[in-house]
């Protein structure tokens, strides 16, 4: 961000190192001052600078854009948040413009994939696959398999595994071939991709309501920043100025056991009523 805000502004900055009242101003101050005027309008026309600038926005913007997406005040659901990130991973993979060294490329994309293996679970690969955005893409064998193993973990006595699968098979075929109204001028018109994704599952896969039923509950988990900011105020009211002389381990440990305590009873709902 702070570089998109200085590409921005650079030609202010150029212009104003050079204004008459800006240099009357520096020669009426300190040695030291006029050093660090100096040093500033030499790193404003620096052309090494300023493709420095260029490469980092190149190579960190999709982040920011994905950091914006979860930071919203609605949040970003799961399936949107893993399609960003297949495009990252792309991204990465792929040369850089400005980026001529595959040496530095590839190390950015070593600590993108230690993330994605730190983050990634199957229900991501479940709910892309099923969200109208994604579902007519191709699908490899091993994301074919998370979402058999998402939705084996969901199945229930009233909505068993086997039925969840031929359902998919079904729902499958009708993508490809354009059945049960899943084509271009109903589901997948502009009005209906519109729609939130759980919000279409619930109108255009009637048809398989044993998949209907684990869909809605895929395509509505959110992922936005906001966990992180309540940990933080939560760390915030734990490490008072009354208690200012806690170890940060031990803030650490309070923080998460007031905020287990607060999701007792959420995990229990969630294993009742989503993942029984």
């Amino acid at each position: 961000m702070m570089l998109i805000r200085y590409k921005n502004v650079q030609d202010l900055l150029e212009q104003l190192v050079i204004d008459k009242i800006y240099v009357q101003w520096l020669e009426k101050q300190s040695r030291e001052m006029k050093d660090k005027g100096a040093k500033i309008k030499e790193t404003i026309r620096n052309s090494e600078v300023k493709l420095t600038v260029d490469i980092g926005i190149a190579v960190m913007e999709p982040v920011l854009r994905l950091l914006r997406l979860t930071d919203g005040k609605t949040g970003a659901t799961l399936s949107k948040v893993y399609g960003y990130l297949l495009q990252l991973d792309e991204h990465f993979r792929n040369p850089i413009e400005g980026l001529d060294s595959d040496e530095i490329r590839h190390k950015i994309h070593e600590l993108f994939m230690a993330r994605w293996e730190y983050m990634h679970v199957p229900a991501m690969t479940a709910a892309y696959r099923l969200d109208p955005e994604f579902a007519r893409r191709k699908f490899s064998r091993d994301e074919q398999a998370e979402v058999k193993s998402v939705l084996k973990q969901m199945a229930t006595t009233e909505h068993p595994y086997p039925d969840m699968l031929s359902e998919l098979a079904d729902f499958e075929e009708a993508l490809r071939a354009g059945l049960q109204d899943l084509d271009n001028t109903v589901a997948f018109s502009s009005k209906a991709r519109n729609m939130a994704p759980y919000k279409w599952a619930m109108v255009y896969m009637s048809p398989w309501p044993n998949l209907q039923w684990a869909a809605i509950r895929l395509l509505a988990l959110s992922c936005s920043a906001s966990g992180c900011e309540r940990s933080w105020s939560v760390e915030d009211w734990i490490h008072s100025k009354k208690r200012n002389r806690l170890g940060q381990l031990t803030v650490e440990r309070l923080v998460r056991c007031h905020t287990n305590l607060l999701l007792r009873d959420v995990f229990e709902k969630c294993e009742t009523h989503v993942l029984p």
